[in-house]
């Protein structure tokens, strides 16, 4: 089969001449030129184009151009003045498609369109040039002409042969479900021939490729989920279950893997999953990991275990050692943070390579505040406000409740046993509507009552009050141990509105830091109060990352102490020792006033050992 040829090759305009009859091509000329005419326009392809033609107008308030002979508008200098004035006769050039035809007419300036010679490889959206006149424009539409499609219509069923316009009625029909806007430098006419192939892979990885090179002209990777997908209760899940050991010379624990080990004394055995050899100080410790289903018996610490090689005919052997397991919060103290360090005592033997951290702490609240300097010129009912760098967290809030001093009881213990009024002296009376500020011109009434003029209508009530009823309400600022307050000044050397007592009134909850505290008050200045907790930052759980070897009981463990101080003088500086008590310095929180320390009175966390298999979490 020879190949389609788009350019139209069967003419009937030359023809015409040849079959009129000769009288009417003596008398008739123009007759035979209007039918060969006709011809050519039905042989004629009519190309729509978006261009630009520059006219020279005249210098009129209305729009008019200057005219040539034939009443046509003139345009300016072509490729210079104008880009889209096309010359008859020149051949243009598809951009995209490199098609090529030869201009019959130019009718751009009143209808934007040329009529070429037949092409039907045009496409609408490419750019056209006019080898001649260097003009240029956009194709809009082409139609082809109807002598060249009825020749060959049947030609046009092949995507390669068939007509722009042609081809997006095949896509509508072929290729609808995939978007009008593909990847650049997509063909058309090769997507149509090759659309059943990525109809048939569709649902595979090449077809996913196919489709992403498409659409983005890029190459797709394919990762099937079934490969990383976690099924649920697809698996058991169980504890490790680890021995740890010290190799007798010659034996080799990577060389035991998938065999059974068996005590010599205890008579237990297990199967070894795997092995890891690590050394700690001068113990080199052979960690065995066992199948928790296989294991029958309990093995004996120091005892030997043996179990074939799998490479030597000989017999390797193992001592069973101790290490630690988990750990048991007792008491988690307050003001810890998660991954701080825990110390592991060597009084009890052990390798000194035993590592645990704080792994979760609890997000606490503030329970009290303490006041290192009352400041001057506050108010009762000035608020406390807290403030934290954290986020989530419900912040507490406060007010000031005394200020100026109460009542300390003489010969008791410590310094703060107050004289208090009983529980139901928080309570008072207090008016239903409140008071008056005055109703006479000077305000000799103030806080009186409401007079009536009268009620009754010969006026024998005239002078009547209006009674407010009164109600016991409770205080705001009160607790069941409130303090007798003294009058400002009463006390030498606390000055008007010092503030000696503060209430929290929401205690708030999340904090795994103490927040700060200031005070929002229109004069008062000077204050220093500092939050108290009881649980923020305690331990709810640690982590073991290493038990370390050869404990003989259960060691102590040693955690920083956290301090809140008051009334500190000086500075405590780091690495310090303490002249009161046996520990030193870690850091110290001048916002907050926390010390952290190695001291005697710390929280223990007691550690469990087994004296047989060991389960290392």
């Amino acid at each position: 089969m020879s190949s389609f040829n788009s350019v139209l090759t069967a003419k009937i305009s030359p023809l015409i001449e040849g079959q009129m009859p000769d009288f009417v091509q003596a008398d008739h000329s123009k007759f035979v030129s209007f039918v060969r005419d006709y011809y050519k326009f039905l042989e004629a392809g009519e190309l729509n184009l978006t261009t630009t033609i520059d006219y020279i107008a005249q210098e009129t308030t209305s729009s008019n151009y200057i005219l040539d002979e034939s009443s046509k508008k003139i345009v300016t200098e072509t490729g210079a003045g104008t880009l889209g004035k096309f010359t008859v006769g020149e051949t243009i050039t598809g951009g995209t498609s490199n098609a090529t035809a030869t201009v019959l007419i130019d009718d751009l300036t009143e209808n934007k369109r040329l009529f070429i010679s037949s092409q039907q490889k045009f496409i609408v959206g490419e750019t056209v040039t006019g080898g001649t006149s260097s003009a240029t424009g956009i194709i809009t539409k082409y139609r082809g002409n109807p002598v060249q499609n009825i020749q060959q219509l049947m030609d046009y069923a092949n995507p390669d042969n068939t007509t722009d316009a042609f081809l997006d009625q095949m896509l509508e029909q072929f290729v609808h479900v995939v978007p009008k806007t593909m990847a650049s430098g997509t063909s058309k006419r090769d997507l149509i021939k090759n659309i059943k192939d990525l109809y048939a892979a569709k649902g595979t990885s090449e077809g996913h490729k196919l489709f992403m090179r498409l659409l983005f002209d890029e190459e797709a990777d394919i990762l099937y989920p079934n490969k990383f997908m976690l099924k649920p209760s697809a698996a058991e899940w169980i504890t490790s279950t680890v021995m740890r050991t010290v190799a007798v010379t010659g034996s080799d624990g990577l060389d035991v893997t998938g065999q059974t080990i068996t005590g010599q004394i205890s008579g237990a055995t297990a199967v070894v999953v795997d092995a890891t050899i690590f050394a700690q100080g001068f113990i080199t410790v052979t960690e065995f990991k066992l199948d928790t289903k296989q294991i029958k018996g309990t093995f004996i610490v120091d005892e030997i275990v043996t179990c074939a090689s799998n490479t030597l005919d000989v017999t390797m052997k193992f001592t069973v050692g101790t290490f630690i397991t988990s750990a048991t919060v007792t008491n988690g103290g307050i003001l810890y943070e998660k991954g701080q360090n825990i110390s592991v005592a060597t009084d009890d033997g052990g390798n000194g390579y035993a590592d645990i951290e704080v792994e979760d702490v609890l997000g606490g609240s503030v329970d009290g505040v303490a006041i290192d300097a009352g400041g001057d010129n506050y108010r009762i009912g000035d608020v406390l406000t807290f403030a934290s760098t954290e986020t989530d967290i419900d912040l507490p809030a406060g007010v000031v409740s005394v200020v100026g001093g109460s009542f300390l009881l003489e010969d008791t213990v410590g310094d703060d046993d107050y004289l208090i009024l009983e529980p139901s002296s928080v309570f008072g009376i207090v008016p239903l509507f409140g008071s008056l500020n005055g109703t006479d011109s000077i305000g000799t009434d103030a806080g009186g009552t409401i007079l009536l003029e009268r009620t009754a209508t010969d006026g024998s009530d005239a002078g009547d009050y209006l009674i407010i009823d009164e109600v016991e309400a409770s205080d705001y600022y009160g607790t069941d141990n409130d303090q007798i307050i003294l009058e400002e000044k009463t006390l030498s050397g606390v000055d008007v509105g010092t503030i000696t007592r503060a209430l929290v009134t929401k205690t708030g909850g999340g904090l795994s830091k103490l927040p700060t505290i200031s005070v929002t008050s229109s004069e008062g200045t000077g204050e220093d109060i500092t939050a108290l907790t009881s649980d923020i930052g305690k331990i709810l759980s640690v982590k073991i990352n290493d038990g370390g070897f050869n404990y003989s009981a259960a060691p102590k463990t040693t955690c920083e102490a956290t301090f809140i101080l008051k009334d500190v003088t000086g500075a405590y500086i780091l690495g310090n020792s303490f002249t009161t008590h046996t520990g030193s310095v870690i850091t110290f929180d001048t916002t907050n006033k926390t010390l952290r320390c190695t001291i005697t009175d710390v929280e223990n966390i007691e550690q469990e050992t087994s004296g047989t298999i060991n389960e290392f979490m």
